[in-house]
C-alpha cells in the first residue's frame, strides 16, 4: 500500500498545490499538502487539512506562466548583482549574504502590504523558494522599474537592504544617516514586513536612522570642490568678502569664547585648520561671522575691513543666504548649523525672513535628520551622538528663549522629543575653559523644558492649564534653582577675567522665566 507522504511527494511532482491549509495559513508556516492528501503537518497534529481558497486560481494559467518566468528571470539578475564573486555564480536557490534568513528559521512564501498601510495579508504556497529571495525580488522589481526616472527608487531599496542584516552597520561620521519617520512606508516595510523574517529575531532592533553608504546618497553631487564652487558663485554675484588670516583667526576667537559656550552646536577641534585650508564650508563660516560681528568689541569690526558693525553683519548675512538660497552645500548638518546660526540676523520690525523665520527652518531641517529622536538604538557613533544632541538642544533652547522674547508659537513640542538631556560628557572634547562654561548649556537645556510649559500656560491662545498646574510649575522652576551646581551659582562678575558671566547669565535666564 503507497504511504501518505509517497503519494504526496509523487502528486507534488506532477502538479504542484497552488494552495495551502487552514492550519499552515494561519500558522505562516510552509504547507506540503497535495490534491486529496493532508499535508506532514496536520497529520503530525492530528488535525483536519482543510484548503483555503486561493485568489490566485482567478488568473488564467497563461498569465501565471508569463507572471512566473519574469518573477524567476527579476529574481536572477538581482541575486547575480547581489552576489556576483571572481569565482562565478552562485546557485539560484542560494540567499544574498547580506540577507539570510536566520538559523533554523522556517521559510514563509510570501507576505505583501495592503493599501491603507493595514496589517500585512499572508498567503502561503508550496513554493520552495526562499524567502529572502521572494521578498528583495518584490522590492527590488518595485524600484528597479522605476530607477531610470527616479533615482530615489534604487535609494529606498539600499536603505532596506541594510537594514534587514543580522549584523545592523554603524553609522559613523563618514557615513550619511536617512530618518524615514515613524508612519513612513518605507519604515514599516523594513519593521514589520521585512525584518521578522531576514533577520535574527533576537538581537533585531527598530532603529530611526538609517544609514547611507558612500555612493548611494543623491546629495553626493558636488561634494568635491565645495568651497570652490561656492566662492565662484559670490564672485559672480559681486558679493564675495573674505578675511585675511588674522582677521578671522580674531572672529574665531570671538566667537568660540564668548558664543559657543551658550550654544556648542559646532565642534571647535581643527576648524580654524580647516578655515585656512580652505576646507571649511562658507556657508558655515559666514553665518559663523554674522553671530562674532554682532557681540565683538568695535574694534574688531574694522579688522574685518567693514564700515560698521551693521555693515559687517549684512555683508556676511548676505553671502550666508546666497549660498543657502543656491543648495551649494550637500552636508545636511552643516545646513542646520549655518540656519540656526542666520537666525540671530535681524533685519528690522518689516523683515520677513527675520530671526523667527530662520529658526523655523534650522527646527524643520533638524527634524527631516531625526535629530528630534534618541539615537540610542540607531547604532550611531558616539561623537555624532554627542554632536546630534548639542545641535537639538541648541535649537531647543534658542526656540523657547526666542518664543518667550517676541510672544509667538513655538517650533517645536516637548511631546514629540525624546533626545536625551545634554550631560556635561556631551561637551567635554569642546575644550571649553572652565566649569561654568562646561556646565551652562546643560543647565539652559534643563531651565528650557519649564520654561516653555511656563509660555505654554501663560500665552497660548487657548488656555488649558489649571491652577494646580501652574501651581507645579512654579514647583518646578523651585526645585531647578536649588538643583544649580556650584560653579554656577551667582557670585557677581569679575571685572578682568570675566569669570562668573554664565553664571550671571542663567540667573537672567531663571529670572525671565518667573
Amino acid at each position: 500500500m503507497e504511504k501518505p507522504e509517497d503519494k504526496r511527494s509523487r502528486l507534488r511532482g506532477k502538479d504542484r498545490t497552488r494552495i495551502a491549509c487552514r492550519r499552515c495559513n494561519s500558522k505562516k508556516v510552509k504547507c506540503d499538502a497535495a490534491p486529496g492528501v493532508s499535508c506532514s503537518g496536520c497529520q503530525t497534529a492530528q488535525a483536519e487539512c482543510i484548503p483555503i481558497d486561493s485568489k490566485r486560481g482567478r488568473v488564467s494559467q497563461t498569465q501565471q506562466k508569463n507572471k512566473t518566468k519574469q518573477n524567476a528571470d527579476e529574481g536572477r539578475r538581482y541575486v547575480r548583482r547581489k552576489n556576483r564573486s571572481p569565482a562565478g555564480r552562485q546557485p539560484r536557490n542560494k540567499a544574498p549574504a547580506s540577507v539570510s534568513p536566520a538559523r533554523g528559521q522556517s521559510p514563509v512564501s510570501r507576505r505583501r502590504i495592503s493599501k491603507n498601510h493595514a496589517a500585512p495579508v499572508a498567503e502561503c504556497t508550496s513554493t520552495v523558494e526562499p524567502v529572502d529571495g521572494y521578498l528583495l525580488r518584490g522590492l527590488s522589481r518595485s524600484f528597479e522599474r522605476r530607477a531610470p526616472t527616479d533615482s530615489s527608487a534604487l535609494f529606498y531599496l539600499h536603505i532596506a537592504d541594510q537594514s534587514v542584516r543580522p549584523t545592523q552597520q554603524p553609522i559613523s561620521d563618514a557615513i550619511s544617516t536617512f530618518y524615514a519617520g515613524d508612519s513612513f512606508s518605507l519604515t514599516y516595510a523594513i519593521h514589520d514586513v521585512l525584518a521578522p523574517f531576514l533577520s535574527d529575531r533576537l538581537n533585531y532592533q527598530k532603529r530611526l536612522h538609517f544609514p547611507i553608504a558612500e555612493g548611494f546618497d543623491p546629495s553626493d553631487i558636488g561634494r568635491e570642490n565645495i568651497v570652490n564652487g561656492q566662492v565662484t558663485l559670490l564672485r559672480e554675484r559681486n558679493i564675495l568678502h573674505l578675511l585675511d588670516p588674522g582677521a578671522l583667526e580674531r572672529m574665531l576667537d570671538v566667537y568660540f569664547r564668548w558664543f559657543h559656550p551658550a550654544f556648542p552646536l559646532i565642534s571647535s577641534q581643527g576648524f580654524l585648520q580647516n578655515c585656512l585650508r580652505n576646507r571649511m564650508s562658507l556657508l558655515v563660516l559666514n553665518a559663523l561671522l554674522l553671530v562674532a560681528a554682532t557681540i565683538c568689541d568695535p574694534a574688531d569690526v574694522a579688522f574685518t575691513g567693514c564700515e560698521s558693525r551693521q555693515h559687517a553683519r549684512r555683508v556676511f548675512y548676505t553671502q550666508a543666504k546666497a549660498l543657502y538660497d543656491a543648495d551649494l552645500d550637500p552636508d545636511k548638518v552643516n545646513n542646520v548649523s549655518a540656519v540656526f546660526l542666520m537666525s540671530f540676523w535681524w533685519g528690522g520690525s518689516n523683515d520677513e525672513k527675520d530671526s523667527w523665520h530662520w529658526l523655523g527652518i534650522a527646527v524643520s531641517l533638524a527634524q527631516s535628520l531625526g535629530m528630534h529622536r534618541s539615537t540610542a538604538k540607531s547604532h550611531m557613533s558616539d561623537e555624532k551622538s554627542k554632536l546630534w544632541r548639542r545641535i537639538w538642544w541648541c535649537i531647543r533652547v534658542r526656540d523657547t528663549l526666542t518664543s518667550g522674547s517676541i510672544g509667538r508659537p513655538q517650533h517645536t513640542a516637548h511631546r514629540d522629543c525624546d533626545v536625551e538631556m545634554l550631560e556635561p560628557n556631551d561637551i567635554a572634547d569642546e575644550n571649553l575653559q572652565g566649569g561654568e562654561e562646561a556646565m551652562y548649556a546643560c543647565q539652559m537645556a534643563r531651565l528650557s523644558i519649564i520654561f516653555s510649559r511656563i509660555i505654554t500656560s501663560r500665552y497660548a491662545a487657548i488656555q488649558l492649564t489649571s491652577e494646580s498646574q501652574k501651581a507645579q510649575l512654579g514647583h518646578d522652576l523651585e526645585n531647578f534653582r536649588l538643583q544649580i551646581p556650584k560653579a554656577l551659582q551667582y557670585r557677581g562678575v569679575h571685572a578682568e577675567t570675566g569669570k562668573g558671566l554664565w553664571s550671571a547669565m542663567l540667573l537672567m535666564a531663571y529670572k525671565y522665566a518667573m
